[in-house]
């Protein structure tokens, strides 16, 4: 999963909720409809809060094998990463860490 940030209004999701124009197969954010700010990030971007949270939600959506791994690539992380890896970079951004964001679900 591919994973686009809007830099004019910050919307952030996947790549596939992108709308696109019919005339030139430009891509637009789906709140603002900008076509120039849009960012594919990785995990070695900056988030806030808010942005956490959503990559969090996010993350529910990838599968996960019996060995806990993910079985598509997130955010950077490549198909196969542990999924516990992946908490502890969620861990070390999100104030009072994964344990907080588990609560939200």
């Amino acid at each position: 999963m591919q994973i686009v940030r809007c830099n004019a209004c910050g919307w952030i999701g996947k790549d596939s909720d992108l709308g696109l124009l019919r005339e030139d197969d430009t891509e637009y954010c789906p709140r603002c409809k900008d076509t120039e700010c849009l960012m594919d990030v990785e995990h070695g971007c900056n988030f806030d809060s808010q942005e956490i949270e959503k990559l969090w939600e996010l993350l529910g959506e990838i599968p996960v094998d019996n060995n806990d791994q993910i079985e598509e690539d997130f955010l950077g992380f490549p198909e196969g990463t542990d999924k516990l890896d992946i908490w502890h970079w969620f861990d070390e951004r999100y104030p009072d860490g994964v344990v907080r964001l588990l609560g939200k679900e």
